[in-house]
This record gives structure tokens, sequence and C-alpha cells, in this order.
């Protein structure tokens, strides 16, 4: 079991803050400064993500709404077959980056709902489902970078609808209590499918 290292700190002045749980004090700003109300366009109900789907994996997982620990690091899902989605950033299919975590193993148990997400390719689908739509992904980038990286577009807020799943990767640390890397899945939105 292990948790994302990369973080997403409390908001200052409306931005998002991005920092590492081995670099506390070293914010990333990204996104923007907060449109005044007035020029606000109304706001649309949001969608939270239900399920997540990897058919090359064999992946049908409910999503848990996390938000940090109690360290600052997003939280994990509580549960080892489910994904956690950030709640406080992008839902699938909004502008900007929606993160889910899930765990790649589990205490005493080999396999968790990521454990063969290293498998994926660029060009695999990915399909989240919300209450009214099943959103499709295609699979864009897959790095593994040091638990400490903060790759960068990570929990950003603005652009183009993305995905990020992350889970760990390489090898235990026991003397940080994680494993040395992350596996950062990156998939772009191709929209809703019927």
């Amino acid at each position: 079991m292990c948790a994302l290292s990369a973080v997403l700190a409390v908001s200052d002045s409306g931005r998002s803050i991005v920092r590492t749980s081995a670099v506390p004090g070293s914010p990333i700003v990204t996104g923007s400064a907060p449109v005044p109300p007035d020029a606000a366009a109304p706001e649309t109900p949001r969608l939270p993500p239900l399920r997540l789907i990897i058919p090359r994996i064999g992946v049908d997982a409910a999503v848990e709404q996390v938000g940090v620990d109690g360290s600052g690091r997003m939280d994990v899902p509580a549960r080892p077959d489910d994904v956690a989605w950030y709640a406080p950033g992008p839902a699938p299919g909004e502008s900007g980056d929606a993160v889910m975590d899930g765990h790649l193993d589990w205490y005493d148990a080999p396999r968790a709902v990521f454990a063969d997400l290293h498998e994926l390719r660029p060009g695999d689908r990915v399909d989240v489902l919300n209450a009214s739509d099943r959103l499709r992904f295609v699979v864009t980038a897959v790095d593994r970078v040091a638990y400490t990286a903060r790759p960068a577009g990570l929990f950003d807020a603005t652009g183009g609808a993305r995905l990020s799943l992350i889970t760990c990767a390489g090898s235990w640390d026991s003397a940080h209590g994680t494993y040395a890397e992350r596996l950062v899945i990156t998939a772009r939105s191709l929209g809703p499918v019927r």
C-alpha cells in the first residue's frame, strides 16, 4: 500500500498549489487568479465519477471521493479494489486534470486495483461513468517518476479535459515507507460515448 507523494496543498488566493511531501514549502503555482463573480459563467452541476473501467487490464472499479490526508497528500482509496478521485479538483470531462489513484498492493495481499496499470500503452481506452454519461479517454502517456517528482500538469485545473491515473511502482523504500516511484498514466478526453 502506498500514498501519492505529489500533493495538492490548500488553495492560496484561489490558486492550486502542488508540492511534494519530500520538499515542503516549495510550492508550484498552477492555474490562474479567480474570476470575479460577476464575470463568471453560470455553473453547471458537477457529475462526480462513479466507476472507472479499463478493458485492457480488466478494471471495473467503484470510485471513492477523496481530498487530502493528514500529511497534505492526496488521500488513497479505503478499499483495495476501489480507486480514489481527487474531488476538490476537476471531475472527469471538465477542463483540467482529473486525478485518480489506486493501490498497487494491499498489506498482505500482493494485488490491488492498479496491480496491472503498468500494462497500459498509448492508444488504450479508459472509460469513466458518472450519473449521466460514459466518458471515453485514450491513453497518451505512460511515465514512471520518482515518488518525489512533480509531474507537469498534475492536478492542473486548466487546459483540455484529461485524466491522470496514479499508482506506486519501483522497489519498496523501507526508510520512507513507500515505493520509490510512481506510475502516472495520462489520458485525453474523447468525450461522451453511447
